[in-house]
């Protein structure tokens, strides 16, 4: 299963929190939450497309790994 297909039921708001948790757009002075915020859209969404892509490859390659191990 891919991952977007895991956090889309969650919506933005928690993806925004998962974002602002990996800490990459905090700035001086601001909360993680208000930094993610206040980036440019599409830097947070390459940055979200990256982890998701990330993500599924990661999967994908345990899934490999697990059919090895049966075999």
């Amino acid at each position: 299963m891919k991952a977007s297909k895991i956090m889309k039921p969650y919506g933005w708001l928690n993806t925004l929190y998962d974002i602002a948790l990996d800490g990459i757009f905090t700035n001086k002075g601001k909360d993680s939450i208000q930094s993610v915020k206040d980036e440019k859209f599409y830097k947070v969404m390459t940055y979200l497309s990256w982890k998701t892509s990330k993500g599924d490859f990661e999967m994908a390659v345990q899934e490999e790994h697990n059919k090895q191990v049966k075999k």
